[in-house]
């Protein structure tokens, strides 16, 4: 593991699950229907044909943090700004 990605994930740790939600939604990403209460789904602005986020509902899970970090590597590609960026719009809505 890299140290970006060692302190992404770290960083994604204290990242709450509804800030994460409102970020995404404040980006234009489109909420998409999902079987499991314990996920999250979005498609991007522009509806890139069978891409798909997933984030975390709930923190309660053992592996929140790893979650949490790949979505927001994923938004740091798709917005090509840094994760750490990222993360400080979604810490300060």
């Amino acid at each position: 593991m890299t140290p970006d990605r060692r302190s992404v994930l770290e960083l994604s740790r204290h990242v709450r699950p509804d800030d994460l939600t409102a970020y995404i939604s404040r980006r234009g990403w489109t909420p998409l229907s999902t079987r499991s209460p314990l996920v999250r789904r979005y498609t991007p602005p522009g509806a890139i044909e069978g891409f798909t986020l997933i984030t975390p509902a709930t923190s309660d899970g053992g592996d929140y943090a790893e979650a949490v970090a790949r979505a927001l590597e994923l938004l740091s590609r798709v917005e090509q700004r840094s994760p750490y960026d990222i993360i400080a719009q979604v810490s300060t809505p």
